[in-house]
């Protein structure tokens, strides 16, 4: 029922780490990835602020790519989509991810 999940979401505290994002990146969304979250996919979203030919967007985790994604071209108006899975990673609280661009 909506009530025992609610009751079980209660229990879980929340451990916030930033997601930084390099300068030619516009946003990034979300902001914050929750470490004690049982879910550890991120759905991450970005856009740029310039376009872009012939890229490689990785998303680091304490300096490590565990992603990388090729575009033939990023634009200012389009919002990119990306899902990142992070089971295998055991996260804490001084962990630092990235999005960067090359």
């Amino acid at each position: 029922s909506a009530a025992e999940y609610s009751m079980k979401a209660i229990k879980h505290e929340r451990k916030l780490v930033r997601i930084k994002k390099a300068a030619d990146i516009l946003y990034a969304v979300p902001q914050h990835v929750d470490i004690n979250s049982a879910n550890k996919k991120i759905v991450l979203y970005f856009r740029v602020k310039e376009k872009r030919e012939h890229v490689v967007v990785h998303f680091k985790l304490n300096g490590e790519i565990v992603f990388t994604k090729k575009y033939k071209h990023l634009s200012p108006p389009e919002m990119e989509r990306i899902e990142i899975k992070l089971r295998s990673y055991v996260l804490a609280e001084d962990d630092v991810f990235e999005i960067v661009i090359e």
